[in-house]
């Protein structure tokens, strides 16, 4: 019995030296697990990171103007670094998307440069929408002008460069102090500057600087904000004093600037800064009747001449119409080589002059508008958009009592009665012009409504209409040319005071169109 007390008494023992032995075997086994976790997520961060100095080095070697430093993060104190893609299902937080619309055709391009072997197969057509993830913005330092290139995606997922001059909000740009209206705010996206301190409102770093007004006429508004109300206008090549400076950019009508309250012959107020030079512009002096842009004979443009650009942006496109998709925006002042043209001869802009296709730099090849080249460097021009095509139809300093849209109607007191164009004021006879190559599709006469009505017929379905005219010049079926008289400013019909009430539309059913989106600025 005393043996098998004592047999029994080993047994235990040993089953608790096999227990504790079991304890300290898997206590050993969770160390080495817990220490081959942290030294695979060590080895997991030392990779990500790798990767990001390899993207950093490969940059900066291609593009030693971005100035970027090697690493944001004291490597030693990395923590809690992850992948970019997220496990499926997981909480972090997504950042707010930011959308713009194409305002072209264009190519995205592979990297953040104009050379042509990074241009990209992939075509972006106007209208389409798109998504910013970055804004590499121009280095202040270099004093060279231009847009910023942008990181955007495509609906397809199709991802590139692009300049901001390609690009607009996906409503019209409106922003105040009191509202929360869209802008491509750049301060709020990823980017390599900033644009002055995101605690105020306003900076003075740039008082006393002083600049030049390269718009046909610029509006200086009382703050500043597109509905802002106007104190004056300012005519092109006008000096200003700027004052101040909001600190935060947004685009207008394709431009990315801060507005600037500044001082002038004219007064006081804000204007936004895309339609300021930094160099004196010289002004044209215009003639009633003429066109603002330095012309050129379309016969002497022939194969093997050299002109230069004379508007502060040409668009080379690949093929010879405005839906050809940009190749790239040409600088102005640079020297073309003209390659081949177009025999037929159209007016874009109340510009005449045909097709060109060139070559730049002897790099580039593409289809470019005659109207914006000429023999010899001079003041710069606007910038090229041939999708706005027409040309001002008065001359009233383009002023407009009335825009399109809903409105208060002046005669019956009706409010949220929709207009359908808008109402340019003038004497009485002044002349009003044909705002682009066309027809006289239809000549109506009422003693209410337009009263004298001119309607003209242009290519791509689009109809003109000139209301309240006081005699008009021209009958149905008439050829006109952009620049032609086609009648008198009155006061018939439905109207208030003399004025010219202009319309754009479209189609068979006369779709009524905003005519901002065809006039020039």
């Amino acid at each position: 019995m005393k043996n098998l007390h004592l047999v029994f008494f080993t047994c235990i023992l040993t089953l608790c030296n096999i227990s504790l032995w079991s304890q300290t075997s898997l206590e050993n086994r969770d160390k080495e697990k817990q220490t081959g976790l942290i030294k695979t997520n060590q080895k997991k961060q030392d990779e990500i990171l790798q990767k990001y100095n390899d993207f950093i080095t490969k940059i900066q070697s291609r593009f030693p103007e971005l100035k970027i430093s090697s690493s944001p993060i004291d490597l030693k104190n990395a923590e809690g670094i992850s992948d970019h893609n997220n496990a499926p299902g997981a909480t972090d937080k997504k950042s707010k998307s930011i959308g713009v619309i194409a305002s072209d055709h264009f190519f995205l391009q592979l990297e953040p440069s104009s050379k042509p072997n990074v241009r990209s197969t992939f075509k972006v057509k106007k209208g389409d929408p798109l998504e910013v993830l970055m804004v590499l913005k121009q280095d202040v330092t270099s004093k060279k002008e231009g847009s910023h290139w942008v990181l955007v995606r495509t609906k397809t997922k199709k991802e590139g460069y692009i300049t901001q001059d390609l690009l607009q909000p996906l409503k019209p740009a409106v922003k105040s102090r009191n509202t929360e209206g869209f802008s491509l705010d750049l301060a709020s996206l990823p980017s390599r500057t900033t644009t002055g301190s995101l605690n105020s409102s306003y900076s003075d770093t740039k008082k006393g600087k002083e600049m030049w007004v390269n718009a046909s006429s610029l509006n200086m508004r009382g703050e500043p904000d597109v509905n802002g109300y106007v104190i004056a206008r300012l005519p092109k090549g006008v000096k200003v004093t700027i004052q101040s400076s909001s600190t935060t950019e947004e685009i207008i009508d394709g431009m990315s600037s801060n507005w600037h309250q500044v001082s002038s012959a004219y007064g006081n107020g804000w204007v936004f800064g895309g339609y300021l030079s930094s160099s004196e512009v010289v002004s044209y002096e215009v003639q009633p009747g003429e066109i603002s842009f330095p012309q050129e004979n379309p016969d002497e443009l022939k194969i093997g001449e050299k002109r230069f650009v004379r508007s502060t942006n040409l668009r080379m496109r690949d093929e010879p119409n405005e839906y050809g998709s940009v190749i790239i925006s040409i600088p102005g002042d640079e020297k073309l080589k003209i390659v081949d043209t177009k025999k037929e001869i159209e007016s874009i802009g109340g510009v005449r002059s045909k097709w060109l296709y060139v070559n730049w730099n002897d790099e580039w090849e593409g289809w470019v508008f005659g109207g914006f080249v000429s023999k010899d460097k001079g003041p710069l021009v606007d910038s090229d958009d041939i999708s706005k095509y027409f040309q001002i139809p008065i001359d009233n300093d383009r002023y407009v009592s009335s825009n399109f849209g809903t409105r208060v109607d002046p005669v019956s007191g009706k409010v949220g009665a929709f207009h359908s164009g808008i109402d340019l004021p003038a004497p009485i006879g002044t002349p009003i012009k044909a705002v682009s190559d066309g027809k006289v599709w239809r000549t109506i006469t009422t003693s209410g409504g337009y009263g004298v009505l001119t309607i003209l017929s242009h290519k791509n379905n689009i109809y003109t209409y000139y209301a309240h005219q006081n005699d008009r010049l021209v009958k149905e079926g008439d050829t006109v040319r952009s620049g032609d008289i086609i009648g008198q400013v009155g006061n018939t019909g439905k109207s208030t005071g003399p004025h010219l009430h202009f319309e754009v539309r479209k189609g068979p059913d006369q779709q009524a169109l905003d005519p901002g989106a065809y006039l020039p600025k």
